[in-house]
């Protein structure tokens, strides 16, 4: 890690030894897909600051990245990252990538694991009381997240556009946020003709990410049947 905590990582016993001439420990780009099947790796990205320092590196897939310049990009303090780096290595969520020294100080460089986390059904089904309280506990760190930049993005855009209605049609301006939640009566039939054709939507889009005057866009989409009422209980 860079600046001056001693909570830096331990450099490997041989650093001169594996590392190339520029610092480099692991040259190996992030995989397509990290499936999550155990329950410490959940807990490890149910929380919503670890979640933004994952999306912002694999925003970035090629960068390396110092944990200052990880404070800089997220606006927080560099020393309140130092613990969540270390427990996202630990659990191989990110890697380290390269080391080198400056200033007489080790600076660690990492890079995110895997472009798409998933989670192991097993972990959603409630399984075990430690599963079923990191699943919510990721789920409430997923729309905490989502939350904040949600409201942000409103205020940003609002202050650069006062009175703007934000209902309605929102062709041809792009920065205008959406926000949307709402209920279908669907045949089993049509449901899935949706979930193919959004996913074909995503897709399409997602491949564009090389893009050079792309930037980032955030979404949250949940696609699910609505759980029956239950019956009134007799007690």
């Amino acid at each position: 890690m860079s600046g001056n905590s001693p909570k830096s990582a331990a450099p490997p016993e041989d650093l001169t030894a594996i590392a190339a001439a520029d610092g480099t420990i692991d040259a190996e780009q992030p995989a397509a897909e990290y499936v999550i099947s155990d329950v410490e790796t959940l807990k490890a990205i149910s929380d919503p600051l670890r979640i933004r320092m994952l999306e912002t590196m694999v925003a970035r897939k090629h960068d390396l990245w110092s944990v200052k310049e990880l404070a800089a990009q997220l606006e927080v303090p560099q020393t309140r990252l130092y613990h969540h780096v270390e427990l996202l290595l630990e659990r191989g969520l990110i890697r380290l990538a390269q080391q080198r020294i400056v200033s007489g100080i080790i600076e660690s460089r990492y890079r995110v694991a895997a472009l798409s986390f998933r989670l192991d059904s097993s972990l959603l089904s409630g399984g075990s009381p430690a599963a079923e309280e990191a699943s919510r506990d990721l789920m409430q760190g997923i729309f905490d997240s989502a939350r904040e930049e949600v409201i942000e993005a409103i205020r940003s855009y609002l202050s650069g556009h006062p009175g703007a209605d934000l209902t309605g049609d929102h062709e041809g301006d792009p920065e205008r946020p959406v926000l949307s939640r709402g209920m279908a009566m669907l045949p089993p039939a049509r449901a899935a003709e949706f979930k193919t054709r959004l996913f074909d939507l995503m897709r399409e889009y997602d491949s564009v990410v090389g893009s050079p005057d792309a930037v980032p866009f955030g979404f949250l989409i949940s696609l699910y049947r609505v759980p029956e009422p239950k019956e009134p209980s007799d007690d």
